[in-house]
């Protein structure tokens, strides 16, 4: 879960011209917004008469909830939507006094209002993890340019001992390392172990003086759809 902060005001400048604030933000379920409103004022009388006239913010709600229900000016409130897979909104409505009686398209003589709006989508799934790459947005990376996977094809192993002849493997299916498509891993990484691969087979030996040696080779397909 996850709690947003939005602090929404509008300038002093915009008392006079019914000033607005919008932000959105998409939530995951069980996210909540934590979110003030502050009409600033243009003189210390106009800001007297903000606290003064302590109107309520009248709020209009799409699918969410506030609390508390009382928000005055400056006031913070929670948001929090109520139905998965649907958008919410939550537009709050500020009406304030306007001195000398100036109504500069306010909504009576002496008044003015100033109105904000936070909404998004609710339901949508947290962002976390590694996202490599997803069909809808071709700009991301890819692990591969060509859209292929590797495969896992065969294992063999063995014990070749010391001044033993070579063992020479057949794997089959196409096999060949010189074409890209194929790929080989042989264990264990040692100074008297030899694997050379050719065309359908490859070839196991020991320069060992001693005792055995034993190997395992992994065969992979590459470039697999």
């Amino acid at each position: 879960m996850t709690v947003y902060t939005q602090d929404l005001s509008v300038s002093r400048y915009g008392i006079q011209y019914n000033g607005t604030d919008t932000e959105v933000q998409d939530l995951a379920v069980g996210d909540t917004i934590t979110a003030s409103f502050d009409q600033e004022a243009t003189s210390n009388q106009q800001t007297s008469l903000l606290d003064v006239e302590d109107n309520d913010i009248v709020f209009t709600l799409v699918n969410c909830t506030i609390s508390p229900t009382n928000v005055k000016n400056r006031g913070t409130f929670t948001i929090t939507p109520t139905s998965s897979g649907a958008a919410y909104s939550c537009v709050g409505v500020l009406i304030y006094y306007s001195p000398s009686g100036q109504n500069y398209g306010g909504p009576s003589t002496d008044h003015q209002q100033t109105t904000f709006t936070i909404s998004g989508a609710y339901g949508t799934p947290p962002i976390m993890g590694l996202q490599v790459w997803h069909p809808s947005n071709s700009t991301l990376p890819r692990l591969d340019t060509k859209d292929k996977q590797i495969m896992h094809y065969a294992t063999y192993s063995g014990t070749i001992a010391a001044g033993a002849s070579p063992v020479t493997i057949t794997v089959g299916g196409g096999y060949d390392i010189t074409n890209g498509d194929w790929g080989i891993d042989v264990t264990p990484c040692h100074w008297t172990l030899g694997v050379v691969s050719t065309t359908n087979t490859f070839t196991v030996s020991t320069t060992r003086d001693t005792g055995s040696q034993g190997w395992r080779v992994n065969i992979f397909k590459l470039n697999q759809a």
